[in-house]
């Protein structure tokens, strides 16, 4: 049960990288606080499976199948976000591209396509929708970050370096609107279970946490559905870690 105080009723939220089942928990998890949602994915199905979840909820929503790193669909997303709704409320991005390997393997183009899914796509989208924000006085932008952004480990350096960037994003932004009524904050994750792990392999990361498990993406809804509630007015450029105590545990 969400607690009143945390209710969304009345709010439109936009969630990006609908198919990133952690950014599809937290669409759940706003839609259950009572926010409309836009589902936005570069995949139509995961675009459609997030708006009917919030169907399920009792909640209007809109999927809209887009290219988050293109700034002409990012404008396509706000205009039919606002068409249908009259106003976007909550931004959650959630675009994430992942790459594990060497950095002498890295190839530019795996490079410059982590670089634009994760950090690009932060910077199109909060400055879109962000402005419609700023003109109306009040919003909520949450980005889905990762620890890694703040203590790297060996051969994630692309990654590493894509999520830093984010973060820096997140506090120079937040500091920027900090008198217009919009909040810009991260939610930094550790190693969650998502739904193409093969069970049958064990965890091989649980062993690395100190709650020797992976988090489960329901677990970050209640932070996210925070962030976007009225009770955070006073919370941005702000990073919440949701790591089990990783980035602690070094």
């Amino acid at each position: 049960m969400i607690p009143e105080f945390f209710r969304l009723q009345d709010k439109v939220a936009v969630v990006t990288g609908a198919g990133n089942p952690l950014a599809r928990a937290i669409g759940d998890a706003l839609a259950e606080a009572g926010a409309d949602v836009v589902a936005v994915s570069h995949r139509a199905e995961a675009a459609q499976a997030l708006a009917a979840s919030a169907r399920g909820h009792g909640r209007q929503s809109l999927a809209v199948t887009a290219d988050m790193t293109r700034a002409a669909d990012v404008r396509r997303v706000a205009q039919e976000a606002t068409r249908r709704f009259g106003k976007m409320d909550i931004l959650l991005a959630g675009e994430d591209a992942v790459l594990a390997g060497p950095l002498g393997d890295t190839l530019e183009d795996q490079w410059d396509t982590v670089m634009s899914v994760n950090a690009k796509s932060v910077y199109l989208c909060s400055q879109v929708i962000g402005r419609e924000m700023v003109s109306k006085g009040s919003g909520r932008i949450i980005v889905l970050a990762h620890a890694l952004g703040i203590g790297g480990v060996p051969n994630t350096t692309a990654y590493s370096a894509s999520k830093g960037a984010v973060l820096q994003f997140v506090r120079s932004l937040g500091l920027e609107w900090a008198t217009t009524g919009v909040t810009v904050n991260a939610i930094a994750t550790g190693w969650f279970a998502e739904g193409w792990d093969d069970p049958s392999q064990g965890d091989p990361l649980a062993h690395f946490n100190p709650m020797r498990r992976r988090g489960q993406p329901e677990e970050l809804g209640p932070v996210a559905v925070y962030l976007a509630s009225d009770v955070a007015a006073y919370v941005t450029a702000s990073v919440c870690v949701v790591d089990g105590g990783q980035i602690c545990h070094g």
